[in-house]
């Protein structure tokens, strides 16, 4: 459209999809601000008491605390380490997990040499919910 041609006005329908859209994205952004909210309080609180998962009060729902976490290997330090020989065998310009389980496996590099360039990283713990399993739902409204 160019700049001296009048816009086409939108229906009443048109408009009021509009207006809803708006007020329903600025309530998605309410409440996932208020699922943040209880989420971490939740997760919290069920850590601080040792309750890694509780059922819901439906029978049917758990919730339980995720505790996420990743292994970075230091590949500077484990470069160094096994030396460029077995470096160049257990690299592509980038370390290859797979090749290095070989050579552990092998015996050419050590797993404590392994262990000692690699860190567990956790990251943000959170609360999941999961449909119960069948049979559990029955046992628990059994006992």
């Amino acid at each position: 459209m160019s700049e001296t041609e009048d816009p086409i006005d939108l229906s009443d329908e048109a408009l009021d999809m509009l207006v809803e859209l708006y007020e329903v994205t600025e309530r998605i952004k309410d409440l996932e601000a208020r699922k943040t909210k209880l989420r971490d309080a939740l997760t919290t609180e069920m850590v601080l008491t040792d309750n890694e998962a509780v059922d819901l009060p439906d029978g049917e729902h758990q919730a339980a605390v995720v505790k996420p976490e990743k292994t970075v290997i230091n590949e500077v330090l484990l470069k160094r380490k096994v030396g460029v020989k077995v470096w160049k065998k257990i690299t592509n310009e980038k370390l290859d997990k797979d090749k290095l389980a070989e050579a552990v496996g092998r015996g050419d590099v050590e797993m404590a040499t392994v262990a000692d360039c690699t860190a567990l990283i956790p990251t943000a713990m959170y609360v999941k919910f999961t449909k119960k399993k069948k049979e559990q739902s029955d046992a628990t409204q059994e006992a």
